[in-house]
């Protein structure tokens, strides 16, 4: 089930009714849990297994840890294993293997006997954070023991931003679930806002971007240097108003069944270094692995070359995160020295100006232009020929794009030069007529640009 089909139009509405409807807290934590296993069984039911588990693990293992039991290191350690070890097995074993099979078959073994199809779970590197995130706050005393496992398993599994987050932090929304919680035109209305604005991005945006871009990277040898980096450039938008998109719709979600979870972006095209990215993009997984692995290894702390080790080790893995393949890991191990040089120089650059701005806002935003092209090859093979024909080391094909297709940039630039004032669209106060009637202009649009494809969320493969 995703946020734009329409079973997600009838099933949503259903959960809001009846959320609101229930007289108690409790009630209402049975209620959007039962509603989550219906939202993320609807794929597949049988994958609704592994999420329970995992969630059980989680909520066990805290009640353990809690209690300070001799044993309690051994079993928090056995209990992130297992929980890493599931993650492996349903997103790595294929990758793993491949790579192996580099190693042997040179040397005359088959390793093809290795080789099984398994199905990636939708949303396993997210809710398996949010579930090794939870057993480390309490061993670290962030957050007290939850003692009903309606609500770890709750957290985990909270559909809103199940399947592609934010990232939320146990500390944050499990004390939310035992207040009391009555609706209001406010935060109806802001949810609302913040879905309709979310949907526009992905709906309106991201898969019209897509029509530029799937024909080019699908078959890149047909068309020519001009064609490939307009593609780029059109992925480039696509990612972040698919990703941007998808995170909105959950914050807007969340709010209307009476919950608060952190945004996700804050206008990373904008940054004018790398660790300014960071710092604007998918910043609840930058944060989860600042303090759960770079942190714990040492962070900057040890010396120059253990910090350099640590960075690039951290950003090796968020690129692993992203997907099994190698080419993520070039993409991490690419930011991570991008974050190395700009932290070693930084202090050269600590006069601001305006030449020195541009020149990093350039250099920045070229980088991650660039490497989002890994994002969106099959293998090296195909990445190396895009940047040869990009780079005009190869002449290409002889298709194009039209000309129109020159202003994919405009939907970034007019997203992030009124950011700034996105506070009016938040904080505006319209009169119910006025709202409603805004809103059905809105769906009114949206329905009419909604391509006839429908391309899933990019960050779903993750």
């Amino acid at each position: 089930m995703i946020f734009n089909s329409a079973v997600f139009a009838l099933f949503f509405p259903f959960v809001f009714v009846i959320n609101w409807a229930l007289p108690t807290p409790k009630l209402k934590q049975y209620w959007l849990l039962l509603s989550s296993y219906v939202f993320y069984g609807w794929w597949d039911w049988r994958l609704l297994g592994l999420i329970i588990g995992v969630s059980l693990v989680a909520y066990g293992t805290a009640i353990v840890v809690d209690r300070k039991h001799p044993i309690s290191k051994i079993v928090l350690g056995c209990a992130i294993t297992l929980v890493l070890a599931v993650l492996g097995v349903f997103k790595y074993y294929g990758f793993f293997v491949e790579s192996l099979m580099v190693v042997l078959v040179p040397l005359g073994l088959d390793s093809n006997k290795l080789l099984i199809d398994i199905v990636l779970p939708v949303g396993i590197s997210f809710y398996s954070f949010q579930a090794i995130s939870y057993m480390m706050d309490v061993k670290r005393g962030q957050i007290a023991c939850e003692k009903s496992w309606v609500k770890v398993c709750l957290y985990i599994a909270f559909f809103p931003q199940l399947i592609a987050g934010p990232i939320v932090r146990a500390k944050s929304l499990i004390p939310q679930m035992d207040r009391k919680k009555q609706l209001n035109a406010r935060s109806l209305q802001l949810g609302l806002r913040l879905f309709l604005l979310g949907m526009i991005y992905k709906v309106g945006i991201a898969d019209n971007l897509a029509g530029f871009v799937d024909p080019v990277f699908d078959n890149l040898a047909r068309f020519d240097q001009r064609s490939v980096i307009l593609a780029s450039v059109a992925f480039h938008s696509q990612i972040y108003f698919d990703f941007a998109g998808y995170s909105t719709m959950a914050v807007g979600l969340a709010l209307m069944l009476g919950y608060r979870i952190g945004r996700n972006f804050r206008y990373p095209y904008l940054a004018l270094n790398p660790t300014e990215f960071w710092k604007r993009w998918h910043m609840s997984l930058s944060r989860w692995f600042r303090d759960y692995l770079y942190i714990p290894l040492g962070g900057n702390r040890k010396g120059q070359g253990r910090w350099l080790y640590n960075l690039f080790l951290t950003m090796a893995l968020v690129g692993l995160w992203h997907g099994a393949a190698w080419v993520f890991v070039i993409w991490g191990v690419l930011h991570g020295a991008a974050l190395g040089l700009h932290k070693l120089f930084a202090k050269l650059f600590e006069r601001k100006s305006f030449t020195l701005s541009l020149i990093g806002f350039l250099l920045t935003q070229g980088l991650v232009l660039g490497l989002w092209t890994t994002f969106r090859v099959d293998d090296f093979s195909q990445l190396k020929l895009l940047w040869e024909i990009a780079l005009g080391g190869n002449a290409g094909g002889s298709e194009h794009l039209p000309l129109y297709a020159g202003l994919v940039f405009l939907p970034v630039l007019v997203d992030h030069l009124i950011g700034s004032r996105r506070g009016r669209f938040v904080s505006w106060k319209p009169s119910v007529f006025t709202f409603w009637l805004v809103v059905g202009v809105l769906v009114g649009a949206l329905l009419l640009i909604y391509p006839t494809s429908h391309p899933a969320f990019i960050y779903f493969q993750f």
